[in-house]
């Protein structure tokens, strides 16, 4: 239907009593009236007694005009009428003066108003009032129940609501249930009184909110709002209220939420936010006139911006709000961790009690590293008793790369909880990559000695030399061809280091677990060149150059820190043999960049070096080319570890370099064999007892102004059980090894794997 100026699409008018008005429509209605005239799409009037109003709506309502413009309208006068509309067609209300979507009024006794909307709904006006759903009652038991299911829009230059409803008459509650969408420019949902103070129930399970941030306004009377939805904005209550947010519910708070905005004073207001809500708070947001706070759910400011504040308070300048924590109360803020003068956080200000304890949860803002800062970043306040320091406390310390960040408590009489820094497991860890780095150069040394150990047997083409128990040489010397000689070796190992340390800072004891694994490959590539009779007769000096590369992965098992050492080395070496008797010497350099990964705190990666200077010796007695032997071994090894030093965001980092020194006792046994024609076999096992001769590896950071100090301790023995196998061809040119470690001790343990090949011509 379609008309032009001034009327109505559908208009029902009953005056007499008992003559109830019912009005079906699934048609689409279009009305335009020209100013002052008023237009309604449908509309119904009763004047009698016992005269109730039915309007069921399923068609798309238009109403434009002048004056007023009504989408749906329906009033009775008289007792005992009440108004039930149910609209599910979309609804548009658009006037120059006030636009009402849907709109009923009754003024006498029993006069219930029923409205089940799941239509959209826009009320639209340039100069007056616009409301998408009002409704009014007068009379005594008089409710008013309003579910809507559909988008309520509502705007004006001068008040618009999304549900707005009034009740004058004793015993006429209020009740609003929405699962839909409610906005509107002045208001989202309005209830007041104008007589009695009946209570008002809002139930929401969709969106609530406004262009002014004004959600909930009820002007009269207690209201207990439910919340499983999303309500944006403020609320402005009367007393005796509750807010109960329930699972899933999300407040998204803004500005001052008044409890009392209309009351005498005092009363008995509660906000709950239940397990599986959340309060978000962003800008300067307060709930006051509120006597008490329950959270077993989410508070939370954060929003990538720290600064946001959140305050609490029932009388101003009192300290009588009780705030109360349970179950998984929590709340999350957004904070710049960083140090004095450059920090920043979300702040949460409770003017009265608190009980109970919160998990705080840090967004920290800042992407570079933390810095020292013993100052702290205020971040909780409390006016009120504080009975519990842990009241609010972190799950774990706030890990920023070199400092961890860690919630701490500062009576006042009251009190509060700010954030402060203290050196973490990433400072601690510092020197441990001088002792990776030396532990590397140990691994990939002793992929040397062992390459050294086929040019034993090589070298001594017979028996190894017998003595009389007058000390007569009774054996033999060596021959063949062994020199000039190329030589290939590679392994592999894995090195479990366990440690923990423990720092002291504002009154707390912090452990770090850093446990952690160093996995290391190398590869080695070499020129033997030799003479005899070096210096007495049957003697034998090899002596040569070496290069390859090596690569190291430093992994830490409890605190989220990887390292790579990848890079090449090169060396050069002697060996020294005379019977039975070797003496090996080994200098080598690795060159390395180490990588620090996305390692908060480091630069991306660091120029390192290692020097080393190695000496094996022993004496085999026993056959080369038959029968079992054993061979004492005694080793030295000078390390000199060098990693650049660094400065980033406020922090500097020095590595000391001071020499390590390890050295070791040990026996190794075998025998010698024919594995086939033309090929010897050599089966041996080898124990070992090393032992650090220093004690320590240290590094300096340097924060605000501020020194520290930190030192590995290094074991001080550990052993190695070794396993092997050696392959000779007689015509002594070629030598084959392979050889599998186990390394063990109280805070060590390892395993790697080594083989290589020798070829002389």
């Amino acid at each position: 239907m379609r008309f032009q100026g001034g009327g109505t699409g559908i208009l029902g008018i009953t005056f007499g009593n008992n003559s109830p008005l019912n009005i079906s429509n699934s048609g689409d209605i279009w009305v335009a009236a020209s100013a002052p005239e008023s237009a309604y799409g449908i509309s119904g009037y009763a004047s009698g007694n016992n005269n109730p109003i039915t309007i069921n709506n399923s068609g798309a309502i238009t109403a434009t005009g002048g004056g007023r413009t009504y989408g749906i309208s329906a009033n009775t006068a008289a007792n005992n009428s009440r108004i039930t509309i149910q609209n599910s067609g979309e609804v548009r209300a658009i006037g120059e003066d006030s636009a009402y979507g849907i709109h009923a009024k009754t003024a006498a006794t029993n006069g219930r108003i029923t409205i089940n909307n799941s239509g959209d709904i826009t009320a639209t006006s340039s100069g007056g009032d616009a409301y998408g759903i009002f409704a009014k009652t007068r009379g005594a038991n008089s409710p008013i129940t309003i579910v809507n299911s559909g988008d309520i829009t509502a705007t004006s230059a001068r008040y618009a609501g999304g549900i707005a409803a009034f009740m004058a008459g004793a015993d006429s509650p209020i009740t609003i249930n929405n699962s839909g969408s409610v906005y509107g420019g002045t208001v989202g949902i309005r209830a007041a009184s104008n007589g009695a103070p009946n209570p008002t129930t809002i139930i929401n399970s969709g969106d609530i909110g406004a262009t002014s941030n004004l959600a909930i306004q009820v002007m009269s009377g207690p209201v207990d709002i439910f919340n499983t939805g999303t309500i944006t904005g403020f609320v402005a209550l009367d007393a005796d209220d509750s807010f109960i947010n329930q699972a899933g519910g999300v407040f998204e708070a803004r500005m001052t939420s008044d409890f009392d905005a209309y009351g005498p004073g005092g009363g008995n207001d509660l906000f709950r936010n239940d397990a599986g809500g959340t309060v978000h708070a962003t800008g300067d947001t307060r709930f006051v006139n509120l006597e008490r706070f329950e959270n077993a759910g989410l508070i939370s400011m954060a929003d990538g911006r720290p600064g946001d504040s959140f305050a609490l308070s029932n009388t101003p300048g009192g300290t009588d709000l009780n705030f109360v924590a349970s179950g998984n109360s929590t709340l999350a803020v957004d904070a710049f961790l960083g140090g004095p003068g450059n920090s920043s956080s979300d702040t949460f200000v409770i003017k009265g009690n608190v009980s109970g304890s919160t998990a705080v949860a840090i967004h920290n803002t800042n992407y570079g590293p933390g810095v020292f800062n013993p100052g702290g970043i205020r971040v909780v306040t409390v006016t009120g008793a504080t009975p519990n320091p842990n009241a609010f406390s972190l799950a774990e310390p706030i890990d920023t790369g070199l400092f961890d960040y860690d919630l701490f408590f500062t009576p006042t009489g009251s009190g509060f909880w700010s954030l402060k820094s203290f050196p973490g497991g990433g400072a601690f860890l510092l020197p441990q990559l001088v002792t990776a780095a030396q532990d590397i150069w140990h691994q990939t040394s002793s992929t040397w000695f062992d390459r050294t150990a086929d040019l034993r047997v090589l070298l001594n083409g017979g028996a190894a030399p017998a003595y009389d128990p007058g000390g007569k040489s009774l054996g033999d010397g060596p021959n063949g061809n062994f020199t000039p000689a190329v030589w290939a070796r590679g392994s592999g190992s894995w090195l479990d280091r366990d440690d923990s340390e423990t720092s002291t800072a504002y009154g707390r004891t912090n452990s770090f677990n850093l446990d952690r694994d160093l996995e290391t490959v190398d590869f080695q590539v070499g020129l033997d060149m030799g003479t005899r009779d070096l210096l007495s007769a049957g003697d034998v000096l090899v002596f040569g150059m070496l290069g390859g590369f090596v690569h190291a992965d430093l992994d830490y098992d409890s605190i989220n820190r990887q390292f790579d050492f990848s890079g090449g080395q090169v060396g050069a070496y002697a060996t020294y043999l005379k019977g039975g008797l070797f003496v090996d010497t080994l200098l080598n350099v690795h060159l390395y960049e180490l990588d620090t990964g996305a390692n908060l705190g480091f630069p991306d990666s660091l120029n390192a070096n290692t020097v080393g200077l190695r000496t094996d010796t022993g004496y085999r007695f026993g056959s080369f080319s038959g029968g079992m032997f054993i061979q004492p071994l005694a080793t030295i090894e000078v390390t000199w570890a060098d990693i650049d030093g660094f400065s980033l965001g406020g922090n500097t980092v020095f590595f000391d370099n001071d020499a390590n020194v390890r050295g070791r006792l040990g026996l190794r046994a075998g025998t010698t064999t024919e594995a086939w024609t033309g090929t010897m076999m050599e089966p041996f096992v080898t124990g070992s007892l090393w032992g650090n001769f220093t004690d320590t590896n240290q590094a300096t950071l340097v924060s605000t102004g501020r020194t520290f100090r930190f030192e590995d301790q290094l074991d001080d023995v550990w052993g190695e059980v070794s396993a092997g196998v050696n392959f000779f061809n007689f015509s002594q040119t070629t030598a084959v090894f392979a050889k599998l470690d186990v390394t063990f001790g109280d805070d060590v343990t390892g395993v790697g794997g080594k083989a290589g090949m020798r070829v002389a011509w």
